[in-house]
């Protein structure tokens, strides 16, 4: 367990100091539950010590993570997981993913498809009180569906927000929630926010989206917010137009120049490009080039080189199959890739693969 007063390090950082309350909280929660025969392993100490640690090892100064709430079912998906050997798994990773795939199953809309976008409205429904089951377990949905998001339901504040009113998520088909709105139990929008700034104002990719769960619902409020983003929308839409145009034509250099990034040939032959750097996030904009409705995996089909920082954070990138060096550092964040195996070099440290 952590030593609070011991380790300095934790109240170093007044942005963070202030979590540490609900993380200690949250521990002797997690503690108290794993000894208990409702756990089901009371008497196994070291499966105890092995999913604690899961948790314990995210935990650090410099971040706001706090444990999760606890969801008996989640806990037993996971921890057998762990009892079978599966020595990649990530316990708060896959805690929140099981967590998510319940909430769609439970309180998921059916899919909606508007203004060409896609995806699943899933609301939280309000009421209950900490320690009831049922209501623990609607915390650690409204945590996972926060994963990977700016927003503070990822954390502690996910009971502030349900005891304000009902909490309805915009999933899209990568499973990721793009936006959040917190309605009063008088159908009030007490705040919508986008999924890579909270700042209260109304994500422009997804506000048509928005505008029609808010009719269908008969939600009030936010109406000057939401026209922003309908004034701010057509120059969104042409510029995915083009950007659909460009990739339908192969233009992966204009793409990458059009984002803002110098490219340059790989290769002699030109057949593999360079590029200075990237980063998922549109520059100067708080949406991403998923959003745009570009393919990242095409997009990077020839870059063979990264030349400075590479963040996958918001990316939907799986596969960079020919990409051999990245000569800054690299942020994986919030991201879905899942083959880098081509990776020689990461800075100055030789990546050394291990062959099947």
């Amino acid at each position: 367990m952590i030593d609070w007063e011991k380790h300095e390090e934790y109240h170093a950082q007044d942005r963070f100091a202030k979590y540490n309350s609900a993380r200690k909280q949250g521990l002797q929660d997690w503690v108290k539950y794993i000894q208990s025969e409702e756990s089901g392993i009371a008497n196994d100490k070291f499966g105890q010590i092995l999913f604690l640690e899961g948790i314990i090892k995210e935990i650090k100064p410099d971040n706001a993570y706090t444990p999760p709430a606890i969801s008996h079912e989640a806990f037993e998906a996971v921890y057998n997981q762990l009892l079978e050997g599966d020595t990649t798994v990530s316990v708060t990773k896959a805690y929140a993913e099981f967590n998510k795939k319940k909430a769609l199953a439970k309180y998921g809309e059916p899919t909606v498809s508007a203004d060409g976008v896609e995806g699943t409205w899933v609301r939280i429904p309000q009421g209950g009180k900490r320690g009831e089951p049922d209501y623990d377990e609607r915390i650690a949905m409204i945590q996972a569906l926060s994963e990977g998001s700016s927003w503070c339901l990822r954390f502690e504040n996910a009971h502030n927000y349900l005891a304000m009113g009902d909490l309805h998520f915009f999933v899209d088909k990568n499973g990721n929630s793009q936006t959040a709105i917190n309605v009063k139990p008088n159908g009030e929008i007490r705040e919508i926010e986008k999924r890579y700034k909270q700042d209260r104002t109304v994500p422009v990719p997804y506000v048509e989206v928005i505008k029609e769960w808010k009719s269908k619902n008969g939600f009030t409020g936010f109406d000057a917010e939401i026209e922003v983003a309908m004034k701010e929308k057509p120059e969104f839409d042409r510029q995915k137009a083009e950007f659909a145009k460009m990739q339908a034509e192969g233009d992966d250099v204009g793409i990458f120049e059009k984002l803002g990034y110098k490219v340059k040939p790989a290769d002699k032959d030109g057949q593999y490009l360079s590029v200075e750097w990237y980063k998922a996030m549109v520059q100067g904009k708080t949406y991403t080039v998923f959003d745009l409705g570009i393919d990242e995996n095409k997009l990077f089909s020839r870059v063979q080189v990264v030349e400075g920082n590479f963040s996958l954070d918001g990316s939907a990138l799986t596969s960079a199959q020919n990409l051999k060096e990245i000569r800054g550092k690299v942020t994986f964040g919030d991201n879905k890739i899942s083959d880098l195996r081509s990776l020689e070099q990461i800075g100055t440290t030789q990546i050394y693969w291990s062959k099947p």
